[in-house]
This record gives structure tokens, sequence and C-alpha cells, in this order.
């Protein structure tokens, strides 16, 4: 986490995924020659402390965690600081559609902030491993509660609780969710809330095909190294 103290046509965009954060070159951004300048020196003199700032993908808008005041931390976008104020505020990043979200604690109670509103659900012990979806929209997230570990997509909780869970990953082009979890000492996968029917002695992240219609799965299970590949659409019915 970080410190407090990311569809449209294969040949309009190239999507590079890191960890957390995806880069998208869009022919619909603005490619007029030119230059924009924002002082965000200037952001040191009106709020306590200015975090580092980030940009987003189009260069259009950059953004910095600031301390309003004792306590209450925003997050300044172009000069314009969220009207949400929260107790803590981490990891802001940028979606590929160029919204600032960052995990934020109001309360004691953790959710996923975007453009400064809070998702609906709150957690109370953690919220981690924000990723975007490469549709430019969709955000997921891990969520620790005490009976376990959840996934939350778009701010919808999945009905299943893991003792552990991994680093969300999206298909290509959208619309399913996979991770890897730990259940019982044993891993497994879950797609869209749905369980499959493996209990491993070791596994790696779920990987999509390019087209999104098949789910590669790695595995050993009882002592045998096992490479799956099935359709989404058997597991998502």
């Amino acid at each position: 986490m970080a410190e407090n103290a990311q569809p449209a046509e294969a040949s309009d965009v190239t999507i590079t995924h890191a960890h957390e954060e995806a880069t998208r070159v869009d022919s619909n951004w603005d490619w007029e020659a030119g230059e924009k300048k924002i002082p965000v020196a200037e952001w040191r003199d009106r709020f306590q402390w200015v975090e580092e700032p980030y940009a987003s993908p189009d260069g259009e808008t950059v953004a910095a965690i600031v301390n309003v005041e004792e306590g209450e931390f925003s997050v300044c976008a172009n000069g314009e600081a969220w009207e949400n104020h929260f107790d803590k505020i981490w990891h802001l990043r940028f979606t590929l559609d160029g919204r600032a979200a960052a995990l934020v604690s109001e309360g004691g109670e953790w959710t996923v902030a975007v453009d400064g509103r809070p998702w609906p659900v709150t957690f109370g012990e953690l919220v981690t491993d924000m990723v975007f979806g490469p549709d430019g929209r969709s955000i997921a997230a891990l969520a620790k509660e005490k009976d376990g570990w959840k996934i939350v997509v778009d701010g919808r909780v999945w009905r299943n609780t893991f003792d552990m869970a991994f680093t969300p990953v999206f298909a290509p082009a959208g619309g399913a969710v996979a991770v890897r979890m730990e259940r019982k000492g044993r891993y497994g996968f879950a797609l869209n809330d749905r369980l499959l029917d493996i209990a491993a002695e070791a596994a790696w992240d779920p990987q999509f095909s390019a087209d999104g219609r098949h789910l590669l799965l790695r595995f050993v299970e009882s002592g045998v190294y096992h490479r799956r590949v099935l359709p989404v659409s058997a597991i998502s019915g």
C-alpha cells in the first residue's frame, strides 16, 4: 500500500499492465500540439503538506493526497480538492478513463473512493490490492474483515469469504474477474464469485486468454502439477 504518513478497438488502444497500474494510449486523447501547465508547487501554500503527485494516463489531470488540516485528508486534482475529507488516504492512482481513485478510511472503516465519492460498502480492517479493469471503468480490490478476506468489484462484495486472497485479475475485455485464494490450508480459484473444485498445495495467479474466453489455471494438487484451460462461459454459467 502507498504511504500516507488503473472497450476500445485494438487499433485505437495499447494497454500495458503492471501489478497495480495500467497505461492506455488512446487515439481519443487530445493530440493537438501544445502544452498544459498546472502549478503544483503552489498547493504547498494551501495545504499543511502535499504528497507525491500522480498524473492521469492522458496527462490531463495531476493529483496528490493533501493534508487539509489536522487528521483530515483529501485529494487535490488540478488545483481542486475533493469535497469529501477522510481520516486517511492511501494508494492514489488513476483509472484508465482518468478518474482519481484511492483507498480511504473514515472512522476506522476502509473503502475505495473514486473522484472523492466512496463506495457504499466499508470494511473494518483493511482494503488493499486495488486494480483497474482494462475497460477503463471497473475497479476491484481486496477487503479484510474479522471473518476473512473478501473480493469487491465496483463497490459490490462477493458472497464468498477466504482465509487469504490475492490480487484480482480482470479479463482483457472486462466483465470477468478471477482470483487465487486460500481456504483451510489449500489453494483454489474463483471466477465472478463462483468457486472452482480445486484444493491445491500450491497455485499461481489465474490468467485470461487475449480474447477473454478462456481461463488458464496452474496448480499442484495431490502432488501433481496441473495446467488447466477452461472456457469462461462454462464456469460463469
